[in-house]
């Protein structure tokens, strides 16, 4: 997994290297293909698969770095690829995609995905899961917190996160035993996210 794609081609190439196991990267960048493709090779063997995810990849700075990327969809056997690759990024990585500089690239990309806002049910249900996997025993979110919420963030989760961070700081230093709406609405307030009174139904 690659965090951080700001990265020069062989940069790129020397970071996939040690995710996957390299261990001494070389300096070239045919050299650090060749690495690549010996340590998927010997996954595969293994009965492994490799994966690279790339996150924030609209960040990657320009298309000498995506030609590596593709370069390295090249690594495959007769009935199957070596390595499956998955760019995570903002609504301009598509659209820089779009552009025929990076056709080579996009003709190998199987599948497109583009994760939309969670409607208020989604919300609710992305709520109760996220508190379960922290080991909340009881509501920390009042339905209405919940619903101001989904509606200061548009249903875009990376929002939402930031919000109820935010809101569980403040009920933590109100002393409040549960977020209610008015906490949501003065940190939605103070993050300039608030939503208008008239279009909260």
């Amino acid at each position: 997994m690659i965090l951080n794609p700001r990265l020069s081609p062989r940069q790129f190439l020397r970071t996939t290297a040690m995710e996957l196991g390299v261990g001494e990267p070389r300096y070239h960048a045919s050299d650090l293909l060749d690495q690549i493709h010996a340590r998927l090779l010997a996954l595969d063997e293994a009965g492994r698969a490799a994966l690279l995810i790339v996150d924030e990849a609209h960040l990657i700075p320009g298309k000498p770095t995506f030609e590596e990327i593709r370069l390295l969809t090249n690594f495959q056997l007769d009935d199957r690829n070596l390595i499956a690759i998955v760019l995570v990024g903002q609504p301009e990585l598509r659209e820089r995609l779009r552009h025929s500089t990076y056709r080579a690239l996009t003709q190998r990309i199987g599948v497109f995905f583009e994760l939309t806002p969670l409607a208020a049910e989604d919300t609710r249900a992305y709520f109760a899961h996220r508190l379960s996997v922290a080991g909340a025993t009881r509501a920390l979110f009042s339905d209405g917190a919940i619903a101001r919420l989904h509606e200061a963030a548009q249903g875009v989760p990376r929002v939402l996160n930031q919000l109820a961070t935010q809101a569980l700081l403040e009920g933590m230093a109100q002393g409040a035993a549960q977020v209610d709406e008015g906490i949501v609405d003065r940190v939605a307030a103070e993050r300039d996210f608030c939503v208008p009174v008239g279009t909260r139904g």
